[in-house]
């Protein structure tokens, strides 16, 4: 398996999207070897738009109008390449699939319904957007001013609840918004500026404390992603006086310490958080995406596509990771086509080699919190 060197790394170059035709059937594929990683479309060309994986892993959904009346969310099997009409719309709910939220034609407010209880109620204290905690107790979102000037220049007030509405709680105000839960269920993770003329800013709130901690900062703040078990906060840094200041960033909550990742490009992290999948630009455009993994503890890269697949061609790096990580789905940049990736055993391998020990046979679904 190839590994990239620190100055290897950052001389690969940035990219734009190509053009062409992918033009290769719809036909099942299973790789010649568990370690060779697969590539296959699953859709015809131009398909579709909203693309996203299901909570098992086997399915694809997306939003299409099939004939003169089927618009809505299909789901795609992508073992059998079936599709079914899913929903009429796309569906707001929480992590687990209990609790589904609705529009309502009130501003800042939504409706909650507990699908396991079957029981409907008003949240009438913010909405739609509700981020639940890891329990799916409590509630935070923002409610933003009101007024003509855009959405980002409005400064926001970030709360939370229980998930009735009741025992409603002013966290603070910044121009920005919460981005997800620690697992503990007592930090939040926010981003923002606390106001227009200052920097943005990446911070932590401690509901238990009211403890507002800044852990990063910059005029061009980008991509903030939290990685599954909270150990990491991954970030984009760009246009800085320095260009060493430019990159990837990742900071280790507990140590409280930040590295530069040596490669940049589109990231997600793996479901065990245990490293960063990075799909780094194509040199001038041409030739085929590469899949690197980054471990965050420490500056190696791998790629893991260095036993295929061939045309592998990311359109503006629309692509989704599975709730396991053992393959992503992609739009392909020739025809637009939505494709699969399987890993096969690479990743697998990638992971037996960390110092932790982390084992293919890991579910890691559940040191994510899902």
């Amino acid at each position: 398996m190839k590994l990239l060197s620190t100055a290897a790394a950052v001389l690969l170059g940035a990219a734009v999207v190509g053009s062409g035709s992918a033009g290769l059937p719809l036909t099942a594929f299973w790789p010649d070897s568990p370690a060779q990683v697969s590539n296959r479309a699953i859709t015809e060309p131009g398909c579709c738009s909203g693309f996203s994986w299901k909570e098992d892993g086997s399915s694809i959904t997306f939003f299409d109008r099939k004939g003169d009346d089927q618009q809505g969310l299909w789901a795609l099997d992508i073992a059998t390449l079936e599709e079914t009409f899913h929903s009429p719309a796309p569906e707001l709910t929480s992590p687990s699939g209990r609790y589904r939220i609705e529009r309502t034609e009130r501003p800042n407010s939504a409706t909650l319904t507990d699908l396991w209880l079957d029981l409907t109620w008003e949240f009438s204290a913010g909405g739609p957007y509700l981020l639940f905690s890891p329990a799916e107790g409590r509630v935070v979102f923002s409610v933003r001013e009101p007024g003509s000037p855009p959405v980002w220049a409005r400064r926001a007030s970030i709360y939370v609840s229980s998930i009735d509405g009741s025992k409603t709680r002013l966290l603070t105000r910044m121009f920005g918004g919460p981005i997800g839960w620690f697992p503990d269920g007592d930090r939040v993770l926010l981003y923002g500026r606390q106001t227009l003329e200052e920097s943005s800013g990446i911070w932590i709130y401690s509901l238990g404390s009211g403890e507002l901690e800044q852990i990063a900062g910059g005029d061009f703040l980008r991509r903030v992603s939290m990685s599954p078990g909270g150990r990491f906060v991954a970030f984009v840094r760009s246009f800085t006086e320095d260009p060493a200041d430019s990159g990837l960033w990742v900071y280790e909550t507990a140590a409280r310490t930040t590295r530069r990742i040596p490669m940049i490009g589109s990231y997600r992290w793996h479901p065990s958080g245990e490293g960063l999948l990075v799909i780094p630009p194509r040199p001038g455009g041409e030739g085929d995406h590469t899949i690197w993994w980054a471990d965050p503890a420490n500056d190696e890269i791998v790629e893991v596509t260095e036993n295929g697949p061939g045309n592998l061609r990311i359109a503006n790096f629309e692509w989704q990771l599975s709730p396991d990580g053992r393959r992503a789905v992609y739009r392909h940049a020739d025809d637009l086509s939505l494709w699969v990736v399987d890993f096969g055993e690479a990743l697998d391998q990638v992971l037996d080699e960390l110092p932790d020990g982390a084992t293919p046979s890991r579910d890691y679904r559940e040191s994510s919190g899902r």
